[in-house]
């Protein structure tokens, strides 16, 4: 059992198991859905999709715009999250309930 389903399982905060491990995994599980999500339209990661939010072509300008704003959305859950798991007001999600959680992105 990982350390993550235990501390679940026993209602510990990431005060108790290791804030710093919990955030460091779940930041690398949250850019990868995030990155999935843009390369099925073709680009690299959502860096390189934002980089076009200048752009002169209009198709790659609402993309990347809507991209940034979806990435500021799952970001500013995910702070909140941690934030309510550090206070004690809910339990350490699994990785498949943190992802159910985020906010969708559409283009």
């Amino acid at each position: 059992m990982s350390r993550q389903t235990m501390a679940k399982k026993l209602n510990l905060t990431p005060a108790n198991f290791g804030v710093e491990d919990l955030q460091a995994k779940y930041t690398r599980l949250v850019q990868d859905y995030m990155d999935k999500a843009v390369q099925a339209r073709g680009y690299d990661d959502v860096f390189t999709c934002i980089s076009y939010v200048d752009s002169t072509d209009e198709i790659f300008r609402r993309e990347a715009q809507a991209v940034l704003a979806w990435r500021d959305k799952v970001w500013r859950l995910c702070y909140d999250i941690l934030a309510e798991i550090n206070a004690g007001r809910r339990a350490v999600p699994t990785e498949a309930e943190l992802l159910a959680e985020l906010p969708k992105l559409e283009w």
